[in-house]
């Protein structure tokens, strides 16, 4: 009986996820791209790890989620690491995102983040990814989707239905998190390591698919709330994890 309520259990949370992003998917498709996709004038630029980067700001729900972007949940800090952070106020969040003024075509793209954004909200998801629209994407998303006990990590290509996602499980050890992704012409493949202290790194999970992917793309960061419910707005934080990541680098080569 205990093994068939496990059973049971693992079951309602895979279908919870997949659930999730496909509603995702499906609201992602209908929402503005210009203000992801074309940088504006008077757009609020920052630098850091040495690449310019534009902030992303909204007054009205837009995707990913759709959501609010504020630019008050982007900074830098005095060790130069990028704070991304969704607020909430009067029952209204906002959620933040950053994307390249320079698009890129193939190589190998790495970032560097605090391990503890790993261990994010439950109803958020955490994206470093490369961006031309919703059919051309290299993502590597940290999410639950809405689940309490789920991957925590997925690689996906988009468009997801002739890509199925990669999910596993990151542990929160403490210890920095690195992902690289290898983009190539007839191939893209995705790597995570656990990096100490000393720099020694731990290979955690590796994945690659045959794809032919030539868009130029603009590097995105972003922390948004996902709409389970449809409504047309990133559901509240569910209040079992954090609201803030850490981004220690990003690097392209």
């Amino acid at each position: 009986m205990k093994k068939e309520k496990i059973l049971i259990l693992t079951v309602i949370s895979l279908i919870t996820i997949t659930v999730a992003v496909l509603v995702y998917q499906l609201n992602v498709k209908t929402l503005p791209e210009a203000s992801v996709e074309k940088p504006m004038q008077g757009s609020n630029i920052i630098e850091f790890s040495g690449i310019k980067w534009i902030i992303k700001s909204s007054n009205t729900p837009i995707g990913p989620g759709p959501n609010i972007y504020s630019a008050d949940n982007v900074y830098v800090n005095e060790q130069g690491e990028l704070h991304l952070a969704i607020k909430c106020d009067g029952g209204v969040c906002t959620c933040a995102e950053v994307y390249t003024v320079q698009k890129y075509r193939y190589g190998v793209f790495e970032f560097k983040i605090n391990g503890d954004s790993l261990g994010i909200d439950r109803n958020a998801v955490f994206g470093l990814f490369l961006y031309y629209d919703n059919k051309h994407e290299i993502d590597v998303e940290i999410s639950r989707w809405g689940a309490r006990k789920s991957p925590n990590v997925q690689f996906v290509v988009q468009p997801y239905y002739r890509h199925p996602p990669h999910r596993f499980d990151m542990p929160l050890t403490g210890d920095d998190v690195i992902f690289i992704i290898k983009w190539e012409p007839h191939r893209i493949s995705f790597r995570a390591y656990l990096e100490n202290r000393t720099g020694d790194r731990t290979l955690v999970e590796e994945w690659s698919i045959k794809v032919k992917e030539k868009k130029p793309m603009r590097i995105h960061l972003n922390l948004w709330l996902i709409d389970l419910d449809g409504n047309g707005v990133g559901d509240p934080p569910a209040g079992d994890g954090a609201l803030e990541v850490i981004v220690k680098e990003v690097s392209q080569h």
